[in-house]
């Protein structure tokens, strides 16, 4: 073998190994990209606001939280909506609260902020007219779901 063919081969060999080299360095580049994209889901609540009754309640759900993150809650009107550790909103009165929530994890920490509308229960119809004999029915707006109502007339000669 001559000392040109010795050296092609060795260049050859060479091209090879820094190919074969930088494919694969290329690959492990690629999954750790892949990796860091992955985790760099941002936090945020699956919805941002919601309206419930008095006494009516409500789970705030975060998504993408990181595992062992921390979340506190903390109502703003604690009058109208009070908060549990948590998540749970409960309605206490007519009105909108803004519920803060914070994630924090290690060193990182993301402030977020719900709004509820607490609205109280009502009449279908303020005012009803029915003749002699007939009926009609009522029904209750915005009323809780474990909530019950006894119906009553001021008048039991009328109706």
């Amino acid at each position: 073998m001559s000392l040109r063919n010795r050296k092609r081969r060795i260049f050859a060999f060479l091209l090879m190994f820094i190919l074969a080299f930088s494919t694969v360095c290329m690959n492990v580049q690629t999954a750790q990209t892949v990796e860091a994209a992955g985790k760099a889901k941002r936090v945020s609540l699956k919805k941002r606001s919601e309206s419930v009754v008095i006494g009516g309640t409500t789970k705030i759900k975060v998504k993408n939280a990181a595992k062992g993150s921390k979340i506190t809650y903390k109502s703003n009107k604690k009058a109208i909506a009070k908060v549990s550790k948590k998540g749970k909103v409960t309605g206490i009165k007519a009105g909108t609260a803004k519920i803060s929530v914070v994630v924090k994890k290690g060193g990182s920490k993301k402030k977020l902020t719900y709004k509820v509308t607490v609205k109280k229960p009502e009449l279908s119809t303020g005012n009803l007219s029915i003749g002699v004999g007939k009926s009609a029915a009522l029904s209750v707006r915005n009323r809780p779901q474990s909530a019950s109502y006894t119906w009553s007339s001021s008048n039991n000669n009328v109706a």
